[in-house]
């Protein structure tokens, strides 16, 4: 189920399975049955004993052990980092990924190694360090074209976008903004978002604003409103339509 993102908050026996494991199993099994349970708990939406389960399991490892599980506590670490992200606790998130990305180097997982680098920037930027996150998903960028991973590259320049947009940089935004169109795999052959990733409208509309491009801005916060269902596109396309209309 957890595998499958199936969510597992119906699921009743996870208790009476770690009980189990906790008097009978190897270190592996317990290490794995409290990270099931936090999962359960992660999916009931009590993050509080999902993380008090996390942090069990990664306390039971050794990680000087030949037969330690790294891959497996760098999922671990990845999941307390997403519920730590939910709660805005940038310092306990950003600790949390760079343990992710330890175990995963550990591993030998450079996937989950790229996947949580991309998640940092964006602690960095939360915190109000945006020169350190446009620095920091720079080499994430860098990192991922090495590995060969383009699209995962092109996803990352969300954060140098943002920062070059905020200092009127619109010629290296424009660069990144078509490699982040044409190679994220993330936009259609009509420049259309994939679920999810309706925030780049607003990256859009803020580059045509500042080009005086009015008519193209108008249209990419009006279609970034339609998405109302997450309050930051409402929230980021009104804020963007007030800004076109009060240069009018």
């Amino acid at each position: 189920m957890n595998s499958d993102y199936i969510p597992m908050d119906t699921v009743t026996f996870m208790d009476e399975v770690l009980r189990f494991y906790d008097s009978h199993g190897t270190a592996e099994e317990r290490i794995r049955a409290n990270y099931m349970n936090g999962c359960v708990y992660r999916d009931r939406g009590d993050s509080p004993m999902a993380l008090e389960y996390y942090l069990k399991a990664v306390n039971l490892a050794d990680t000087t052990e030949k037969t330690c599980d790294h891959e497996l506590l760098s999922r671990i670490y990845g999941q307390m980092a997403e519920l730590f992200h939910k709660q805005r606790y940038p310092q306990k998130e950003l600790e949390m990924w760079n343990n992710a990305i330890a175990m995963a180097r550990k591993a030998n997982d450079t996937l989950m190694v790229m996947q949580s680098m991309m998640r940092i920037s964006g602690v960095y930027w939360l915190e109000g360090k945006k020169g350190k996150a446009a620095e920091f998903s720079r080499e994430t960028y860098k990192f991922c074209k090495k590995m060969g991973a383009d699209s995962l590259a092109a996803r990352e320049l969300a954060t140098t976008i943002a920062y070059n947009l905020e200092h009127n940089n619109l010629d290296d935004a424009k660069r990144e903004i078509d490699e982040y169109v044409s190679k994220s795999r993330l936009a259609d052959k009509h420049g259309n978002m994939a679920e999810g990733s309706e925030f780049f409208y607003s990256y859009l509309g803020e580059y045509y604003l500042k080009s005086h491009n009015t008519d193209s801005a108008l249209y990419y916060y009006r279609k970034l409103i339609s998405y109302d269902e997450d309050i930051m596109n409402l929230e980021n396309g009104y804020k963007g339509l007030m800004e076109v209309y009060g240069n009018l």
